[in-house]
């Protein structure tokens, strides 16, 4: 059947595969780095990276770029952290992609809180959860974006808005009664 292609369709094909590979690649890393695995999940996220080199942009280029400025965060390499993701939301608005945005929008919120802006962080935070409120994202997505604000709060002592949220939410899951 492929034989007989076109030469274009084997090239987008291959595009297709190549960036399906990575994303996979990606919630590797992600499962492996959740679980303490770091060596591992680094591993997943190079392969990933290799799969995206010379490809067209994607989805999967900013989630690489998300995944890279938490590591970033996380050892307080906070300027570079907020360029990756800077350049994850532009990718996420040119392709409209509610979870990478919304990713991306927590990400930034706890970059700000982490530089010791905690109003600011927060209410960037607040904007994610609006879109994980609102049924616009994936489980996933919208499981680490409440996931990662109730860890903000908690670490900011913010009860308050952790209620707030909790409230706004099973209100929305239809679980409020």
């Amino acid at each position: 059947m492929f034989s007989c292609a076109p030469p274009t369709i084997i090239r987008v094909m291959t595009c297709r595969i190549r960036i399906g590979a990575a994303r996979v690649a990606l919630l590797l890393s992600e499962d492996h780095r959740r679980q303490g695995r770091s060596t591992v999940a680094e591993s997943w996220r190079r392969r990933a990276a290799r799969l995206l080199q010379d490809q067209p942009e994607s989805p999967e280029h900013g989630y690489l770029l998300l995944y890279r400025a938490e590591v970033a965060r996380r050892r307080d390499e906070l300027d570079p952290a907020r360029a990756m993701l800077e350049e994850a939301a532009g990718i996420a608005r040119r392709a409209g992609h509610a979870d990478l945005a919304a990713d991306v929008t927590q990400e930034l919120g706890r970059v700000l809180i982490s530089a010791g802006q905690p109003r600011e962080g927060l209410a960037v935070m607040d904007e994610a959860m609006l879109a994980a409120s609102d049924g616009a994202l994936s489980p996933y997505t919208t499981g680490k974006v409440y996931c990662c604000m109730i860890s903000a709060c908690d670490d900011l002592g913010d009860v308050k808005r952790v209620a707030e949220w909790e409230q706004s939410s099973a209100a929305w899951a239809g679980l409020d009664g």
